[in-house]
């Protein structure tokens, strides 16, 4: 008789055992959702605003070699989650002897960049969501950046 008590307590213990497990991980999976659905901004894209015209389209990112002008080139800085809005940050380098600047644009915001024109940041395509911290991959928190650029009159792009 003892021995049928003692088999069903490690029978319930085991069971408590795996439930525990099991909601526990749970609990870790749910709270990395929860996480990265608050965290990352739904908006990807927006349309370009009133009185901005479509100009020349502009694919900036880690990797990807900056946009190259007769007066200068434009790159990529960095991005981040800021107020659960996409901020992306760029330099304007000017080889003409002129003042470059940095700037960091929300999504839908336009700055006008002496020696360049006016770039818009329409668009982020961030990399996959990794659920788990042994998930990392080479796109890993790579974040591509699309902007419209209305070019002044006598700048070209190479």
């Amino acid at each position: 008789m003892v021995d049928v008590v003692k088999q069903r307590h490690g029978i319930v213990r085991a069971g408590l055992g795996v439930l525990v497990v099991v909601v526990l991980g749970c609990s870790v999976v749910g709270g990395r959702l929860l996480y990265v659905w608050w965290q990352r901004p739904s908006t990807e894209w927006v349309p370009l605003p009133p009185g901005i015209e479509e100009g020349e389209t502009l694919n900036l990112g880690p990797g990807i070699r900056p946009a190259c002008t007769n007066y200068g080139y434009l790159e990529y800085r960095a991005a981040r989650v800021e107020n659960r809005e996409w901020v992306v940050g760029v330099k304007w380098v000017r080889t003409d002897g002129g003042a470059g600047e940095e700037r960091e644009l929300r999504l839908g915001e336009s700055v006008y960049l002496e020696g360049l024109g006016t770039i818009t940041l329409t668009e982020v395509m961030p990399g996959p969501i990794c659920m788990f911290p042994w998930e990392e991959g080479p796109r890993n928190g790579y974040v591509e950046a699309i902007f419209n650029l209305e070019l002044e009159p006598g700048i070209v792009l190479l």
